[in-house]
């Protein structure tokens, strides 16, 4: 079985100044992904969110197996609607407004996820993962 994983956990792919190409390049180089640590998400955990939903997309665009470990079921892991007191009224809108903006985000990547658990999926990502490059440069039969 031919199959590069790579272990990490939440706060390493998303609690630090990580971005789309990032994720791009960690999608491309693993088959397998696992995140460990994923926790409930709130108003104050918009950048982390975020970054969640963008690693997310890489991994499924590129066909990667995901393997998450969370603090509860993917559609209870953004909470858009929390109160935060500790904002000013205009700054509690703003940031209501770009938590129903992620939400509705996060939704999405719920659905992804629940798509990338499915056994289609798992067989679509077995097929169609294009091989690593490092597995075309050890082939035998290619003049390079």
């Amino acid at each position: 079985l031919a199959c590069r994983a790579g272990y990490f956990t939440f706060d390493q792919l998303c609690g630090s100044a990580l971005g789309a190409a990032d994720y791009l390049a960690i999608a491309q180089a693993l088959h397998v992904v696992f995140v460990d640590g994923v926790p409930i998400m709130d108003l104050n955990d918009l950048d982390r969110a975020r970054r969640f939903i963008t690693l997310l997309d890489a991994l499924y665009d590129n066909d990667c197996v995901v393997v998450i470990y969370a603090a509860t079921e993917p559609e209870f892991l953004f909470v858009a609607d929390k109160k935060n007191n500790t904002f000013s009224e205009k700054a509690r809108d703003d940031k209501t407004k770009k938590a129903r903006d992620e939400a509705f985000a996060f939704d999405r990547a719920v659905s992804r996820l629940a798509e990338m658990g499915s056994v289609e999926y798992l067989t679509h990502a077995r097929e169609n993962r294009p091989p690593l490059a490092i597995d075309i440069l050890k082939a035998p039969d290619l003049d390079v």
